[in-house]
């Protein structure tokens, strides 16, 4: 790279190798070429595709990337243009961490995922497997995973009786107000007060989906970091139902914020 600049493609692999060593694939190195099967930065951890190009990377890029990406590991995508709306919606269903860079070789999260590597890094859980430190860790994902899904449940069976009524309420009073278009009536408010609305429903069809069709043994199983990428994600949608739906422990739910807040 020149002067911190990425002016190739070459360069923007590289780059992207640096900054996954940074979110904690230490071992992260350029692929070989020929048998990469679409992967351009391979760790033992985590894989990762870099599309540098002038356009938004879209859904089939990501689809494609699912079915090459290591088994078992973390799959990333880095894009300098970014990506599409359809692509960070299935990225964030498949657990694909997707991050935009600059040719100044700085780094954003552009989906859930990859905010929580951003946060948190990635920790690789399998070293130093006989230790007590590893154990403890190991110990307390677990413990970790029980408790984001138990809350998330608790949302879940508690939003049921309340959901469709409070968010059909609220719909139909902005519509009401929209239809009516009285002067002054703050048109555009109004818009952005429906498509949040609407964005609630949809975080509680994915909850009620979760919960709906339930495995343990599949939720619990494949690698740490992936399962926990997926129950912060639970746990963050759940919080939001919580939120949108304003439930309290009068609604027979366990709300209990400080705990999550230590966690």
């Amino acid at each position: 790279m020149t002067e911190s600049m990425i002016t190739s493609w070459a360069e923007a692999e590289m780059a992207a190798a640096i900054h996954m060593r940074s979110l904690g694939f230490a071992d992260s190195e350029i692929a070989k070429r020929g048998a990469d099967k679409g992967i351009d930065v391979l760790a033992a951890s985590g894989s990762a595709q870099v599309k540098h190009m002038r356009k938004p990377v879209g859904s089939p890029t990501v689809q494609q990337f699912i079915g090459a990406a290591a088994p078992n590991s973390v799959a990333l995508i880095y894009s300098l243009s970014g990506f599409t709306a359809q692509a960070i919606e299935i990225a964030d269903d498949t657990d694909v961490a997707l991050f935009t860079y600059t040719v100044e070789a700085t780094y954003s999260p552009s989906n859930r995922h990859a905010q929580t590597l951003a946060e948190i890094g990635y920790v690789d859980y399998t070293l130093d497997s006989q230790t007590e430190r590893f154990q403890k860790l190991v110990d307390g994902v677990g413990t970790y995973l029980m408790e984001a899904y138990s809350f998330a449940g608790n949302v879940a069976s508690a939003a049921s009786s309340l959901a469709v009524a409070t968010l059909r309420r609220r719909l139909e009073d902005v519509q009401n107000q929209l239809s009516a278009r009285e002067d002054g009536a703050d048109e555009a408010g109004l818009r952005s007060e429906f498509a949040a609305i609407q964005e609630s429903q949809r975080r509680l069809l994915y909850l009620t989906e979760v919960f709906a069709d339930w495995d343990s043994a599949r939720e619990f199983s494949g690698s740490l970091p992936r399962m926990m990428m997926k129950a912060i994600r639970v746990e963050q949608i759940a919080l939001a139902v919580a939120r949108d739906l304003q439930l309290t422990p009068e609604d027979d739910f366990e709300l209990t914020m400080d705990a999550w807040a230590t966690n």
